[in-house]
């Protein structure tokens, strides 16, 4: 049976000026295995810096222009990977 599970989910920070190919792979074999695809993308207080050099809404416009049907959200970032996971479950 090939049922094609509902929801598949992306996570992370995408802090790129434009999506490379391996950003692309992942979402293209995200939506060819679900029916819809969320995004979530780290969100944190400190803007303009060299490890959040772009605030959420350039990069939800980034991954929508190419990705269009796809929903994105923000997910508040935190320093320790482990917390952030945990509250995203």
């Amino acid at each position: 049976m090939n049922k094609q599970i509902e929801y598949g989910v992306i996570v992370g920070r995408i802090q790129v000026p434009e999506l490379h190919p391996g950003h692309r792979k992942l979402f293209d074999a995200t939506a060819a295995r679900h029916k819809s695809v969320i995004v979530f993308l780290g969100q944190t207080k400190a803007k303009g810096t060299p490890e959040n050099p772009l605030e959420f809404i350039c990069r939800k416009q980034m991954i929508q222009e190419a990705y269009p049907h796809f929903m994105v959200v923000p997910l508040s970032d935190m320093a320790c990977n482990r917390r952030w996971v945990h509250t995203l479950d």
